[in-house]
């Protein structure tokens, strides 16, 4: 496995025995995790409901509602306007699903699928309509004949289309891509023999769904730093202790799925939001401005000082959560209120701790490598103090004593100021740069 600057770096806060914490779990994301009420939200009914009838990872159902939500209103073409931005945001989420082998991730999304209500046709109101394509003519084809350019997109096993995806020659690398480029809603175009199609501005609402450690094992170094892997936000849901296999022998799903569930679903997704766009109350934007810089200088920066646009972009997707919890609990109008929003930035940050474990499970298969990696961290340390104000002393001593790349030594460098912040040394000036 090819290992990449975030694992690297969370390598490195091992060495300096400075692991970030894990600080929250999948409850803060449920307003009535425990009580049965008809007044409810739809979410707090439907956790509940796993929760005392099943042994299968909370975090499962709690995504998986998500992206139904997401798609609810990507069909209906509402967006929102985050303060000091220009243009309005879709509310599209692109979540890759983690649990443990045997987790019942079909069944649970299976469930969810049963309960999204009917439109007049009797089709459901919101369902995928993109399959797995047998390669980029067939995606292009797929999304072509969609003319809304909308699309939901749930893939069981999804390890398997990426290994496809991995690979430098073959039927699935295009669609590499194709995906970096369609979160953007960017253009997409193909040459066929009977046709040139184009594509813009389609958007999409992604499920992709696996276990950790394939997931772990399938990406490249390529796609952790190309951008595709930033496209997605890890969700790994996890057993807890509590709920044991023994007091589960068989899952009551009679009980799962009740009128009242139902009911909650039918009035969710009624709601009419048709081309609503979505703004956020005075007071949202010092409420995320001060949870960015706490999040960051408490938990995040031992392990993604390197990769701060990750950390950016996990941290943004906590203002479609605010919306999504807006509709979750109907309130009226379309203005969010910073409540909404402490929400949605309380979900960024179960997406980061996720990432964080996602991270830490390929830093494991690493570790064998650590007791030769700390030895060269202190051994730079070493030979930094000592030639430090040595005529022509710089980065280009310690690359060629080293023999590192300027990335390499930028990355230790940054590490070192993370972790040993009672180290001084002039060559920390190329971290600014």
């Amino acid at each position: 496995m090819a290992i990449n600057d975030l694992t690297e770096s969370y390598l490195n806060s091992i060495i300096f025995n400075d692991e970030p914490s894990n600080i929250q779990d999948i409850l803060p994301l449920i307003n009535n995790p425990f009580v049965n009420r008809k007044t409810n939200d739809a979410l707090s009914m439907l956790f509940h409901r796993f929760y005392k009838n099943t042994d299968i990872p909370l975090g499962i159902p709690v995504f998986s509602f998500y992206s139904y939500l997401s798609a609810f209103c990507l069909f209906n073409k509402a967006t929102m306007k985050i303060p000091k931005t220009r243009k309005n945001t879709e509310l599209d989420t692109w979540i890759m699903l983690l649990a443990p082998s045997g987790a019942s991730k079909t069944l649970s999304n299976d469930l969810i699928s049963n309960l999204i209500p009917l439109d007049l046709n009797g089709d459901k109101v919101i369902e995928p309509n993109i399959a797995k394509p047998n390669g980029p003519v067939g995606m292009i084809k797929q999304l072509a004949n969609i003319k809304e350019k909308r699309g939901f997109w749930i893939e069981d096993e999804a390890a398997q289309m990426f290994k496809g995806i991995e690979q430098a020659i073959g039927p699935m690398s295009e669609m590499r891509d194709y995906l970096l480029k369609l979160k953007e809603g960017q253009k997409i175009e193909r040459l066929t023999s009977k046709d040139h199609i184009q594509i813009t501005g389609f958007r999409m609402t992604q499920l992709f769904i696996n276990t950790i450690d394939s997931m772990a094992n399938t990406l490249t170094e390529q796609s952790m730093s190309d951008g595709l892997f930033r496209r997605y936000q890890v969700a790994i849901a996890t057993k807890d202790d509590e709920r044991l296999i023994e007091e589960h022998a068989l899952y009551n799903l009679a009980n799962v799925i009740d009128d009242t569930l139902e009911d909650s679903f039918n009035s969710l997704f009624s709601q009419n939001i048709y081309e609503n766009n979505y703004t956020f109350e005075e007071g949202c934007e010092e409420v995320y401005s001060i949870c960015f810089k706490h999040f960051w200088l408490k938990q995040y920066k031992k392990f993604m000082s390197n990769d701060e646009n990750k950390y950016r972009t996990y941290m943004m997707e906590s203002w479609k959560y605010a919306v999504f919890n807006h509709i979750l609990h109907k309130r009226t109008g379309t203005v969010i209120s910073c409540e909404d929003l402490q929400y949605g930035l309380k979900v960024s940050m179960y997406l980061l701790n996720s990432l964080q474990h996602f991270v830490k499970f390929r830093a494991k298969l690493e570790e064998t490598k650590l007791p030769a990696k700390k030895d060269r961290i202190e051994h730079i340390i070493e030979f930094i103090r000592a030639n430090e104000n040595t005529k022509d002393f710089g980065s280009r001593a310690v690359q060629r004593k080293f023999t590192l790349k300027k990335d390499e030594l930028i990355l230790i460098l940054n590490s070192i100021k993370t972790h040993k912040p009672e180290f001084k040394t002039k060559l920390f000036s190329m971290l600014d740069r």
